[in-house]
């Protein structure tokens, strides 16, 4: 029997640990519903293989590296970002793996969140011979896997809010034009972003104005069609027309019971699919029923893009898990120009929304500030 021990410290990580989580948060396509996981196998300081998970229920990570190194396998150490399963899924226990290759030692850095599961396959591998470390890099992995630590727990997707806006917080001039606010890096960026959820969402209104493909086009990178993330369309009253290039198979308009028969027919005829959420006092779609019904779609992991005033039905619900902020460093200087959030928000002061653990980075002339909000207690 060996032993199941913890790092010192949540925030140390390994540069093995380092590069599976690196390996993991680089990987297109992501292997929605499940998570991507990376996996690295080390003997006498010296990389031997690695892997991420297959789409499509195929190999996971562990099995991925494992079946690369073959018999290198042997009395070496595995790194892997989330802890290793040891049930039948849609594939083979991780656990019988790691123990038949004959690997010496296992970090992981999180437990699985499914708490029916949670700590059982470390506990199975140190119960049969193998050193098992938890905690390695664990910060890191645990925002690696937000979305499915959060589906998990909740049952309804991780929202990431995303929009672009001058530095006078404008995100289109008064006639409704914003090609471009920001610059193509950053464009390329968000492109990028969007190949790593699995649904896209707007209002009806930036349909109208925009008509927007919502596709994910990251550049340099083959990006099948059927890994394309699904396009939420929140239309309150029914207005969205049958000819917008959002339609088909892979799209969702959630609406309320204001909008026609007719409009609904016309929808589903164009291969849309549509549900009826709960209505605000407002009459619009209620945010936490529509989240409820994206999570009984096993949908885990969203980016609201707008416009202002879905992004403020997001924020007055206190309904948003990451913020993606791109900030051009430009003036529009409109009054009349739309801002990038419309709702009911802060009153006074110490009622405004803080990032945690903001980041902030350059993308060409544009700066990306990302964060999780933090929500005043009374609002």
């Amino acid at each position: 029997m060996s032993s199941l021990d913890e790092s010192p410290a949540s925030t140390h990580q390994s540069d093995w640990m380092g590069h599976a989580i690196n390996l993991a948060k680089n990987a297109i396509p992501r292997a929605f519903p499940r998570p991507t996981v990376g996996a690295v196998i080390v003997k006498d300081g010296v990389l031997i293989a690695e892997g991420t998970t297959v789409p499509e229920g195929g190999l996971h990570a562990e099995a991925v590296a494992l079946s690369k190194a073959g018999i290198s396998a042997r009395g070496a150490d595995m790194y892997v970002t989330l802890e290793p399963h040891g049930y039948q899924s849609t594939q083979p226990p991780c656990t019988e793996a790691i123990i038949a290759a004959g690997i010496k030692r296992l970090v992981y850095a999180i437990d699985d969140p499914n708490p029916s599961v949670s700590g059982k396959g470390a506990e199975y591998l140190a119960k049969n011979g193998v050193q098992v470390i938890k905690g390695d890099g664990a910060a890191a992995a645990t925002q690696l896997h937000e979305a499915f630590l959060h589906s998990t727990e909740h049952r309804r997707p991780f929202i990431n809010v995303k929009f672009a806006a001058t530095l006078d917080g404008k995100i289109a001039a008064v006639g409704g034009d914003s090609k471009w606010i920001t610059g193509e890096e950053a464009r390329g960026w968000a492109h990028r972003l969007r190949s790593t959820i699995d649904g896209i969402a707007v209002g009806s209104k930036t349909v109208m104005i925009d008509d927007p493909q919502l596709t994910a086009r990251p550049q340099n990178i083959d990006f099948p069609e059927r890994f394309q993330p699904r396009r939420i369309i929140f239309d309150s009253s029914g207005t969205t027309s049958a000819t917008a290039r959002v339609h088909g198979e892979n799209t969702l308009f959630l609406t309320t019971s204001r909008s026609s028969d007719e409009w609904r027919d016309t929808v589903r005829q164009t291969g849309s699919q549509i549900f009826e959420c709960d209505t605000t006092q407002s009459g619009q779609v209620e945010i936490i029923s529509a989240l409820d019904l994206l999570g009984d779609q096993n949908i885990q992991n969203v980016l609201v893009e707008g416009g202002p005033e879905l992004l403020g039905s997001f924020f007055d619900a206190q309904a948003v898990n990451r913020i993606y902020a791109f900030l051009s460093p430009s003036i529009m200087g409109a009054r009349d120009a739309p801002g990038a959030i419309n709702g009911v928000g802060a009153q006074q002061m110490d009622q405004i929304v803080r990032l945690d653990t903001a980041q902030t980075s350059l993308l060409g002339e544009d700066i990306l500030v990302t964060g999780i909000p933090h929500w005043p207690e009374k609002r």
